[in-house]
C-alpha cells in the first residue's frame, strides 16, 4: 500500500499487473507481444535487482529505469523480428485466392460460349 507520495513494490506489481492485464486484453489494439515483452522485462529487472543486492551492485533509480525502458525495446524488437522470422504465408488464403481468379476465368470462357 502507499503511505502518503511513496509508492511500494507491492503498489508497482499491482500497477504491473494491471498494465499486463491490459495488454493481454482481447478488447486492447496492442497485441499480446507487447504484453509479453513487458513480462519478460520485467522479470529480467526482478532477477537483476536481487541478484545486485546479493552481490552488493547498487543503482540509482533513473539508471534502473534507462536500462528497464531499453531492455524493453529491445526485447520488443527481438520478439518482433523472431514473429516474422518463423511466420509463414497463410497457404490457404493464397490458394483460395488462386481457384477464385481461376474460376472467374472458367466463367468468362463459359460465358463467352454461351452455355
Amino acid at each position: 500500500m502507499a503511505t502518503g507520495s511513496r509508492i511500494t513494490t507491492d503498489d508497482k506489481a499491482k500497477r504491473a499487473a494491471v498494465e499486463i492485464g491490459r495488454l493481454m486484453s482481447s478488447r486492447c489494439p496492442l497485441p499480446q507481444a507487447a504484453a509479453l515483452a513487458l513480462c519478460i522485462t520485467l522479470m529480467t529487472e526482478t532477477l537483476e535487482r536481487r541478484f545486485g543486492v546479493a552481490f552488493g551492485v547498487e543503482r540509482s533509480k533513473s539508471d534502473r529505469n534507462a536500462l528497464l525502458t531499453q531492455r524493453l525495446q529491445r526485447t520488443g524488437a527481438d520478439l518482433a523480428a523472431l514473429g516474422e522470422a518463423y511466420s509463414l504465408p497463410d497457404m490457404l488464403t493464397e490458394d483460395n485466392e488462386l481457384l477464385r481468379a481461376e474460376n472467374q476465368v472458367l466463367h468468362e470462357q463459359v460465358q463467352k460460349l454461351g452455355i
